[in-house]
C-alpha cells in the first residue's frame, strides 16, 4: 500500500466548491489617511462578544485614546470556560503611526495580578519579558508587539501599524523575538446585512504567526475592529464588536469557506504522487457527518475526486 502526506491528498481530492464571495480588494487602508496616520475619529471605544468553539462565554471591552504624540490602548478581556474565569488586562502604548512602545498584559484572579507579557521598544530594541523568562532582541526597522489572540484589540493595533507601514508581506513581532515573523494578507471586502436590510462592509485579513493555527479579522470603513475567528482546528476562538452579533454565524461562515479556498490554493502547489485512479486502503475513515469511523476503509480516488 502507498502511503500519502495530508498535503499529497489534498492535491488529488477536489475540495468542494464554496459561495462566492464578494472579494474587492480594498483601494486604501481602511480608516487611515493617505499618509498612514490615524485622524481622531479612530479614538473610540467598543465591546467584543467572545465565543469559545461557537458558544459565547465572555466580553472584552477596550479604548483607544490619544496620549502625547501618539494612541494608547487599553482593554479588559473576561471570559468564563467550564467554571473557569479567563481574566486579562491589557495597556499598549504606540507612537502616532501606531509604531509600538510598551505593550503589558496581566492575569487576574480574585487574590493576585500578574504580568504575562511586558514588551518595552527602545529604538530597534527590545526588552521582553514573556513567561517568567526576560531577554532582550534586536528588531528590524518594521516589527511589532503581540502577546497571541488575547486581548483581541492587539490585532487592530497591529493592522493599523502594518497599514501604515505599507503593508510588508512579513513583519517580525516580540515575544518571539525577530525570527518569530507575522503574514498579513487582505482577503477580500465582504458586504453583510441584517434582518432589518441594514447592510455593513468589512474589510476581511488572514494573519498567520500570532496565535498557531491563524486567524482571521475584519474591520470596517471606519477603521473599527469588527471581529475575528482564530483557526485552530476544532477549538477555535472567536470575537464579534456588540452590535453585530446578529452576523455572528454568517461571519464565520465566511472564515470557514476562506480557510477552505486558502487549502485549495495550497494544493494546487503540491505535485501529486499520483494521478488517474488512486486507492488508499487500510486506513479508519471519518467522513466528518458525524457517523461512527470506518476501520480498514477503501476511498477510491479517480482524476482528483472521490468515487467511492
Amino acid at each position: 500500500m502507498r502511503s500519502f502526506s495530508a498535503v499529497t491528498l489534498l492535491a488529488m481530492i477536489a475540495v468542494a466548491p464554496v459561495p462566492a464571495l464578494v472579494a474587492t480588494p480594498p483601494s486604501a487602508p481602511a480608516g487611515l489617511s493617505a499618509g498612514g496616520v490615524a485622524p481622531d475619529s479612530m479614538v473610540h471605544r467598543d465591546s467584543l462578544r467572545l465565543y469559545y468553539i461557537g458558544y459565547p462565554v465572555g466580553w472584552e471591552r477596550y479604548e483607544i485614546d490619544t496620549v502625547a504624540r501618539g494612541y494608547r490602548l487599553t482593554s479588559d478581556f473576561s471570559y468564563i470556560d467550564r467554571g473557569r474565569r479567563t481574566h486579562l488586562t491589557g495597556t499598549m502604548l504606540t507612537a502616532r503611526d501606531y509604531t509600538p512602545q510598551r505593550l503589558e498584559i496581566t492575569r487576574l484572579t480574585d487574590t493576585s495580578a500578574t504580568v504575562e507579557t511586558r514588551v518595552e521598544l527602545t529604538g530597534r530594541t527590545a526588552s521582553v519579558l514573556s513567561r517568567s523568562i526576560t531577554s532582550t532582541a534586536k528588531l528590524p526597522s518594521v516589527a511589532f508587539a503581540i502577546s497571541a489572540h488575547a486581548p483581541v484589540a492587539q490585532h487592530l493595533l497591529l493592522l493599523r501599524y502594518w497599514m501604515s507601514h505599507g503593508r510588508p508581506r512579513t513583519m517580525a513581532v516580540v515575544p518571539g523575538g525577530p525570527t518569530n515573523l507575522v503574514n498579513i494578507e487582505a482577503r477580500g471586502r465582504d458586504t453583510l446585512q441584517f434582518d432589518d436590510g441594514r447592510r455593513i462592509v468589512l474589510d476581511r485579513f488572514t494573519v498567520t504567526g500570532v496565535a498557531w493555527g491563524g486567524e482571521t479579522v475584519w474591520i470596517d470603513n471606519a477603521g473599527r475592529l469588527a471581529g475575528l475567528a482564530t483557526r485552530a482546528g476544532n477549538l477555535t476562538f472567536e470575537a464579534v464588536r456588540g452590535e453585530l452579533q446578529p452576523l455572528f454565524s454568517r461571519l464565520m461562515s465566511i472564515a470557514a469557506h476562506d480557510r477552505v479556498a486558502e487549502l485549495t490554493r495550497l494544493s494546487r502547489r503540491v505535485r501529486p504522487l499520483a494521478s488517474g485512479t488512486v486507492v488508499l486502503t487500510g486506513a479508519t475513515l471519518i467522513d466528518g457527518t458525524g457517523r461512527a469511523p470506518v476501520p480498514n476503509a477503501v476511498v477510491v480516488v479517480a482524476d482528483g475526486r472521490i468515487v467511492a
